[in-house]
């Protein structure tokens, strides 16, 4: 489906079903479903074209990925819900069903750790089975989950980055599903693409779902332990119903503590992404390759160091509109000096113009 930017969209297929939609906040999503019911095709282009921003701290993740979900989710709410919207081939509803089903995953995680909880405090247990019942409907599930999601990944990402997006996820989407039985109105909201993410315990309190999850995992793995040591009255649990139980919940909380300290111990020091570049620049009269840039600023490779926290000034050509040169002075402080890989030294620093006529240009 078409998401939003790096896209090319026939005026004929706009006109043909009014518009872009605007009943929802995925105006991408919903559009697309549209097109596709009036016949119309997508067509992907495997070449970059265009390179975008992704958010730069957790705070702005979280508020793209809350703005996906309403808005995706929402649509379940109109005419171009994908189980009862017309002109779709089967395989279209299939795709943008799991797209859909994929903001509950988070529950069912949610839901998951709510058993465990209640079987180790209240000696309840969720299903009735004998180990080779067990072995033979969840191992094969298991087995296969796994693998297709290795499969899928093709080597981008592993099992864990996914369990940590999860996570990072469980919150909003609960808050989207919620939004999706009882609607709320709320506003538009761009997603920033700079700032700084100072990690820590600004970073984590912003998961709060997540701690309360950890929480409720260590209190029933405790209360369990200490009913074992005799140490606390609590309901018996016996055999594979407490070797299984204790398991999966301290490997659940593993998981849970795993991303939590993840988050806090993340930190993002600068307000943008360096674009990598290759523009020949000069640095105290010596000619200097910048391999990064931002507006604010830039990593460059020469062949002599420079003390860190000095100023010097750099120069270098920059392509201007119709791919005409354009030479920008900027007072370049630097903040790191290392070798670089091969020969030279890897220098990075804040840029600031000297001029209005370089400031309008970076």
């Amino acid at each position: 489906f078409w998401c939003g930017s790096a896209a090319l969209i026939l005026r004929q297929a706009l006109e043909g079903i009014g518009g872009i939609a605007t009943e929802t906040i995925a105006e991408d999503f919903h559009t697309t479903i549209r097109l596709h019911g009036q016949g119309w095709h997508s067509r992907y282009h495997n070449e970059t074209l265009v390179q975008g921003l992704a958010p730069h701290d957790l705070a702005s993740f979280l508020l793209q990925r809350d703005r996906w979900a309403r808005g995706n989710l929402a649509v379940l709410r109109t005419p171009e819900n994908p189980a009862i919207a017309a002109g779709l081939t089967l395989k279209q509803r299939a795709s943008y069903l799991s797209s859909l089903l994929a903001y509950f995953v988070p529950l069912q995680r949610v839901a998951m750790v709510a058993v465990l909880a209640a079987m180790l405090m209240t000696g309840r247990l969720p299903l009735h089975a004998t180990l080779w019942q067990f072995a033979l409907f969840w191992l094969p599930w298991m087995a296969l989950n796994l693998t297709a999601s290795a499969m899928l990944c093709r080597g981008r990402a592993t099992l864990w980055d996914g369990s940590y997006s999860t996570l990072l996820t469980t919150g909003i989407f609960a808050r989207a599903a919620f939004a999706l039985i009882h609607p709320f109105r709320s506003s538009f909201k761009v997603t920033p693409k700079d700032g700084i993410d100072d990690g820590g315990w600004s970073a984590v309190s912003q998961l709060r779902l997540v701690m309360a999850m950890a929480a409720v995992l260590v209190a029933a793995i405790v209360v369990r332990v200490l009913g074992l040591a005799g140490l606390l009255s609590v309901p018996p649990l016996h055999g594979l119903a407490v070797v299984a139980g204790l398991t999966f919940a301290a490997w659940e909380l593993t998981l849970v503590g795993a991303a939590l300290v993840k988050v806090g111990r993340r930190r993002q020091a600068r307000h943008h992404y360096r674009v990598p570049v290759g523009v020949a620049g000069v640095v105290n009269g010596a000619l200097v390759r910048v391999v990064d840039l931002t507006p604010g600023g830039a990593g460059v490779v020469g062949a002599a160091p420079i003390e860190v926290g000095s100023e010097v000034q750099l120069h270098l050509d920059l392509p201007g509109i119709g791919g005409e040169a354009r030479d920008i002075r900027v007072a370049f402080t630097i903040c790191s000096c290392r070798p670089a890989e091969g020969l030279g030294w890897r220098m990075g620093g804040t840029l600031r113009p000297l001029g209005q006529a370089d400031l309008e240009a970076v």
